[in-house]
């Protein structure tokens, strides 16, 4: 009887051993895993969004210069349809790569586009094409402001929506 007793003690000594082993393997596991991989994750999709946040806040506060420097009237009308342009293109770039990777449905450019096609066919372009610059009328400067306060405020919605996007799977 004691060496039913003592091969039970021994094998139980050793589940008892592979059950710490097992623990501690685990344990090992998930705080590698919490510790290395959840942060680089977190940091690459808070990089990301920082990227695109920064790359909206510099067009941003380019686009608002360019449209302060039409109401000054001191741009010529072949930079004005060339500085649309770019926005234009700029805007599409940015949005549509934050549509893809975060899944949402930011639409900011068609506002550089409604502005655009409103500005360019104003009668002062067409009128001042070839005069050294473009000189708006207070209606077209206050069209201009209020395409401006507009862009300004879907692109602060944009932003907040980047901000609390989630990557997508």
């Amino acid at each position: 009887m004691g060496t039913v007793c003592l091969v039970v003690q021994v094998a139980a000594s050793i589940t008892d051993w592979l059950s710490v082993g097992v623990d501690f393997f685990t344990g090992v596991a998930i705080a590698t895993v919490l510790a290395v991989y959840v942060p680089r994750r977190l940091n690459e999709d808070r990089s990301l969004k920082t990227y695109f946040i920064s790359e909206l806040n510099k067009l941003s506060t380019d686009y608002n210069n360019f449209l302060q420097s039409l109401c000054v009237g001191d741009v010529k009308a072949e930079i004005i349809i060339e500085s649309f342009k770019f926005y234009s293109t700029k805007i599409s770039d940015i949005q549509n790569s934050v549509n893809d990777y975060y899944k949402l449905d930011m639409s900011i450019n068609r506002y550089i586009i409604k502005a655009q096609i409103e500005i360019t066919d104003s009668s002062e372009i067409n009128e001042q094409y070839n005069q050294e610059y473009v000189t708006f009328t207070p209606t077209t400067k206050r069209k201009i402001r209020n395409f401006q306060t507009i862009f300004n405020r879907n692109l602060i919605s944009s932003i907040a929506a980047i901000n609390g996007a989630n990557r997508k799977s």
